[in-house]
């Protein structure tokens, strides 16, 4: 879209300008994981983040891979494909769990790895 008519971008400043953007991600992962920041807050900006993420497939992408096709299987295929790749993402997150700091007993010796049997 950055290389189309109404922005016409150069195909090399469009790939720049996305990696740039990319490179926000990082940024703000980095950041997060220096910072002491409790579930509460956590949990709203992630929640803010995949509802971003949600929104732009939703009113972006989706309609845009609607449009190349006319057919009902087309579009049928389409939907199943976004429906296909939000159900393998939370079919990862029902068994993802977090270790917190403070387990006694969970091979604290010396030598030991305290996190072996969360893995």
């Amino acid at each position: 879209m950055l290389t189309s008519a109404p922005v016409n971008l150069s195909t090399i400043r469009a790939l720049f300008i996305n990696f740039l953007v990319g490179l926000s991600c990082v940024l703000g992962g980095l950041m997060v994981n220096q910072m002491d920041i409790d579930n509460g807050p956590l949990g709203l900006l992630l929640a803010y983040g995949s509802g971003t993420y949600l929104y732009l497939g939703a009113s972006v992408s989706l309609p845009a891979a609607l449009s190349t096709g006319s057919t009902n299987k087309h579009t049928a295929l389409v939907v199943l494909a976004f429906i296909v790749g939000a159900v393998a993402i939370g079919l990862i997150l029902l068994d993802h769990g977090h270790c917190e700091a403070g387990h006694e007993g969970h091979g604290e010796e010396e030598g030991e790895d305290a996190h072996a049997d969360h893995r």
